[in-house]
C-alpha cells in the first residue's frame, strides 16, 4: 500500500458507515464501564490478584473493542483531545499489573 493509499485508509475523506454503530457502541461502552467498575470494586475490596487480573483483562478488551470501532469510523479522533485521552487511559489500564502487582 503506498504512503498516499495508507493515509487515505486510516483518514478517509468521508466516515465510514457500519449497520448499528450506534447500537454496538452504547453496548460495548456499557460492557467497559462494568467491567472497569468490577475491576475498582475487586481492588477496593481486597480480592485475590487473579481476580483483578481477570477484570483488567476485560476493562481493556472492552476499551479496544471501543478503540477499533471509533478507528473502522476514522482515525482523526486519535489527534483529537478525547483520542489522546482514550489512548492514555488504555494505557494506564493495561500498564496496571505491572504497576500494583495484580
Amino acid at each position: 500500500m503506498t504512503k498516499r493509499g495508507l493515509f487515505a485508509f486510516f483518514f478517509p475523506p468521508e466516515p465510514r458507515h457500519l449497520a448499528g454503530r450506534r447500537w454496538l457502541k452504547i453496548v460495548l461502552r456499557g460492557v467497559h464501564v462494568l467491567c472497569a467498575g468490577l475491576l475498582v470494586g475487586a481492588y477496593l475490596f481486597g480480592a485475590a490478584p487473579g481476580v483483578r487480573g481477570a477484570w483488567v483483562g476485560a476493562a481493556v478488551s472492552s476499551g479496544l473493542l471501543v478503540l477499533l470501532l471509533d478507528l473502522h469510523e476514522t482515525a482523526v479522533f486519535l489527534v483529537q483531545v478525547r483520542g489522546l485521552v482514550i489512548l492514555i487511559k488504555l494505557a494506564v489500564l493495561a500498564a496496571l499489573p505491572w504497576l500494583m502487582g495484580f
